[in-house]
């Protein structure tokens, strides 16, 4: 058994409001005409190239008796997300995770089931310096070919307006993120050592790479201590982690008995 991780994406459409101004503007709930929502989604799981999407006017019925209305694609989101282990986005914790989370509760629905999240902005963010953390901006910096889509708010406004063709544009766009987000992190996770750890989803007793799940592992640099214990150390040839500690201590017994009588 893997753990199954699953990349998504979501478009929001903008808040409508009345404003004085465009520069650091304070807006009143008063002035708000019409709130966000989620317009489509996108998805795929990590290694697989089928992708899964949904968006407002897919479901017909309800995009007539109320385009804004983003039940239907929270729902089909959340059946998808909650056959997941393990969730990833770019900025995924601090905006798409929170919005469908924002969703579910406003049309009383139960939380998504994915305890656990991998986010590649926070990954940019904590082990590197790059001169752009966004998503593209990585993608161009680490020589990746896969690239969002360039487009502009002509595309919001012009779903917003009930243009079907935009709609199309708009699924498309949303599909394309995925696969620069996909090829992002893998070139980054060999880096990770916050990695929710693919061990725990391998019931075999083989060591197997924490961030992979790779069982290819060759020895590396001698071993890892601990007050108690001594491991061996692998390096994993499939993603590239370095330093990844095995499952058996090596300290017999009576060496760990010794350790502790001498106040460790």
């Amino acid at each position: 058994m893997t753990a199954k991780i699953l990349l998504f994406d979501i478009e929001t459409a903008p808040s409508i409001v009345y404003a004085w101004g465009r520069w650091k503007v304070n807006v009143a709930p008063s002035q708000v005409i019409r709130e966000g929502y989620i317009m489509t989604w996108a998805a795929k799981w990590l290694d697989s190239d089928e992708y899964y999407c949904d968006a407002l006017p897919y479901h017909k019925k309800e995009y007539k008796a109320d385009p804004t209305d983003d039940r239907t694609v929270v729902e089909s989101l959340k059946a998808l997300i909650d056959e997941a282990d393990i969730i990833m986005g770019h900025n995924g914790d601090k905006f798409d995770i929170k919005w469908l989370n924002t969703q579910l509760a406003k049309h009383n629905l139960d939380p998504i089931s994915a305890q656990k999240s991998i986010d590649t902005l926070k990954i940019a963010k904590q082990y590197f310096r790059f001169p752009s953390n966004r998503l593209d901006a990585l993608a161009d910096y680490l020589g990746i070919e896969e690239r969002k889509l360039s487009t502009d708010f002509s595309l919001w406004s012009r779903c917003l307006d009930g243009d079907m063709e935009a709609w199309d544009e708009m699924i498309e766009y949303n599909v394309q993120d995925l696969y620069p987000l996909e090829e992002v992190y893998m070139r980054l996770r060999p880096f990770m050592k916050n990695h929710p750890n693919l061990n725990v989803y391998d019931h075999g007793d083989e060591t197997v790479c924490p961030n992979c799940g790779g069982n290819h592992l060759k020895n590396y640099k001698g071993y890892y201590y601990t007050n108690l214990s001594k491991f061996r150390r692998y390096e994993c040839l499939d993603c590239g982690r370095k330093n990844i500690r095995g499952r058996v201590n090596l300290l017999d017994r009576d060496k760990r008995d010794a350790l502790v009588a001498g106040g460790l």
